[in-house]
């Protein structure tokens, strides 16, 4: 049986017990988190749960809160979905015999994890018996379904304000049943429209007065997404369902193996999930400027340093925590200019390898292993930090050459998206950067990008919408626009979009760095996308020329450079946008990596340490 499962923070721990228990018995887990303790609103689990479960993509669905009455209630509020709230097993299995539950809620609090599990398996196993009686009573909730849930006349009594002091509610109460019922029904309406003011008030909700007169004349900003040909994608991503899909991880939206696929998925809730672990890599970073460490040397090749290089040619090295310097070039004199710059006995390495066995990326650390014991280092190992996969040959190396840390990336979050995962979040944290809110802005970003609104309303969405749409129609020489504090995010998107489309002789071309020139130079195959910090108007002359010209222009504004925490997600779901594509194909890097490997090693790997040494 396939299942969707997902709980909140409260339910996490017991999550993982009925996950383990249900892939042991052989069930296909969808897991849609949460991932972590760090406080999330059960709500929105309860809706993708509910989501996958009605469009489909999976048989059944298991939520778990604390007491399971909230993911209950939440999940219930779906037309379609029939959850069950059970403690035992007997009731686990007449909700589905009987009532045909296609949810199972399960409250940590209530219930102990062999107990749950013990529910789980007698709730799986059993099915709908499909008896007259049984189909007659489900068909009747369907019709309560679809009955108006209006309430036609305000009950007995108001409803007491929920400002009312409980000393003071019986008295009210009393007072109220002495007036008369139209008094009292004035009463009730009074009483949920403040209810209603103060839920808002509460939530943020606030209202938004029009301006008393006319402001200057903007320029429109969505006039890109109302072009044909972007309309024709986003009714085509309407009708395939594509965010509800994407956040559900089918895999089937885009070619190739589907396994493989829905594996490299793990992007989607990587902000969540690096929110449990930005402490411990917090914890680390303070320790390593503690022990006086003057430089980091990040190893690694592609996705596995890019993300890094990023935040630091954007932020730099904070005042008092070391330098970061990258390593993703086999040069010798590139290799040799970095080795004049260090203090071998106060330097950190960074080996990062997704795979654990990337050549080049080991070809350096044999490199620097080699420097680092050939100095006055009493134990070589502790200078070294490992970043890869569980299971991976770096992680066997790390833990048998004595490494300070190793950290294990989620295996389903993909190199050239690791940008928020330890990849970049590590040397991130190293060079004093706040980690803490990169991935609060990447989570109020995946909020935004989620399928909660609908694909018309999510940033990511409507991107993607804008760059398949417009490159269908021959514009697929995407223009990149930055800030100049900003133009280190040009090599990650320049990569992003050439790696993941630039497959099978089709996808965009990311066009980064160049002068912006006057409309006329510019052929019909151009989009710009601008991407420049509040206040900064230095293009806006040559963008707005460029549209008055009838070049497609896309304006994205940062409040700050923290921001690029949120454009991390915003950038990384347009490539799926293609329908039929191959935006999670990784055909070139593993062949690539083969011929490297195949190489004569000891030949070329001597000459390489001996040029690099100078």
């Amino acid at each position: 049986m396939r299942i969707a499962i997902g709980c909140d923070d409260t339910g996490f721990p017991l999550k993982e017990h009925v996950t383990s228990a249900l892939e042991a018995a052989g069930h296909d887990l969808l897991d849609l988190g949460t991932f972590s303790k760090d406080p999330v609103d059960y709500p929105d689990y309860a809706r993708a749960v509910g989501q996958a479960v009605l469009r489909g993509f999976v048989d059944a669905g298991i939520l778990m809160c604390g007491s399971g009455a909230s993911a209950s209630i939440a999940a219930n509020k779906l037309r379609g979905i029939r959850g069950a709230l059970c403690h035992d097993a007997q009731a686990a299995r007449l909700s589905r015999e009987e009532d045909d539950a296609n949810i199972l809620c399960l409250g940590a609090r209530e219930v102990e994890p062999a107990r749950a599990v013990e529910i789980t398996i007698a709730w799986v196993t059993a099915s709908f018996k499909s008896d007259e009686r049984f189909v007659r009573k489900v068909s009747k909730v369907a019709l309560l379904e679809a009955s108006s849930g209006v309430v036609d006349k305000p009950p007995a009594r108001p409803a007491i304000p929920l400002h009312q002091d409980a000393t003071t509610a019986p008295i009210a109460a009393r007072e109220a049943l002495a007036e008369p019922p139209d008094a009292i029904a004035q009463a009730y309406e009074e009483s949920a429209v403040e209810a209603s003011l103060e839920v808002e008030d509460a939530a943020g909700v606030t209202e938004i007065a029009a301006p008393a007169a006319p402001l200057s004349p903007a320029r429109p900003v969505d006039e890109v997404f109302k072009l044909p040909a972007v309309q024709e994608t986003m009714d085509l991503l309407e009708r395939q369902d594509f965010l509800d899909r994407l956040w559900v991880k089918d895999a089937t939206l885009w070619k190739g193996e589907t396994t493989a696929i829905r594996n490299r998925l793990g992007w989607l809730t990587s902000p969540t999930i690096m929110r449990g672990h930005a402490e411990d890599i917090k914890t680390f970073a303070d320790e390593i400027r503690r022990l006086q460490f003057t430089h980091v040397v990040l190893v690694g090749m592609g996705g596995s340093s890019l993300g890094a290089e990023v935040f630091n040619l954007t932020f730099g090295s904070k005042m008092g925590f070391p330098d970061l310097l990258i390593l993703d070039s086999t040069d010798p004199e590139a290799v040799k200019r970095t080795l004049d710059r260090l203090n071998l006995t106060r330097t950190l390495f960074i080996v990062a390898s997704k795979s654990g066995a990337t050549a080049e990326t080991m070809a350096f650390y044999q490199f620097f292993r080699g420097q680092v014991e050939s100095s006055s280092v009493p134990r070589a190992g502790i200078h070294f930090v490992a970043i890869t996969d569980p299971g991976r040959p770096l992680d066997k190396l790390a833990t048998e050459s004595g490494f300070r840390r190793t950290f294990l990336n989620p295996a389903s979050i993909g190199g050239r998206y690791s940008a928020l995962s330890f990849f970049g979040l590590v040397p991130a944290a190293l060079i004093g950067i706040d980690i803490t809110m990169l991935i609060d802005r990447a989570h109020s970003m995946v909020e935004t990008c989620g399928n909660a609104l609908g694909p018309r309303d999510s940033a990511a969405v409507r991107l993607g919408a804008a760059l398949a749409g417009l490159a269908k129609s021959g514009r697929d020489k995407v223009t990149l626009v930055l800030s100049r504090k900003l133009r280190s995010l040009g090599p990650w998107i320049e990569q992003l979009l050439a790696e993941s489309l630039g497959k099978d002789g089709k996808g965009l071309v990311p066009i980064d760095d160049e002068p912006l020139g006057s409309p006329a130079v510019y052929g019909t195959d151009r989009i710009f996308v601008a991407i420049t910090l509040e206040g900064d108007g230095t293009y806006d002359v040559y963008l707005d020329a460029l549209e008055d010209a009838g070049h497609p222009v896309i304006r994205i504004p940062m409040k700050d450079t923290l921001e690029i925490g949120a454009e991390f997600p915003r950038r990384t779901p347009p490539p799926s946008s293609l329908p039929g594509r191959r935006a999670r194909s990784f055909p070139s890097g593993p062949r690539t990596r083969r011929r490297t490997a195949s190489c004569s090693w000891p030949t070329w790997g001597r000459r390489w340490r001996a040029s690099a040494r100078g």
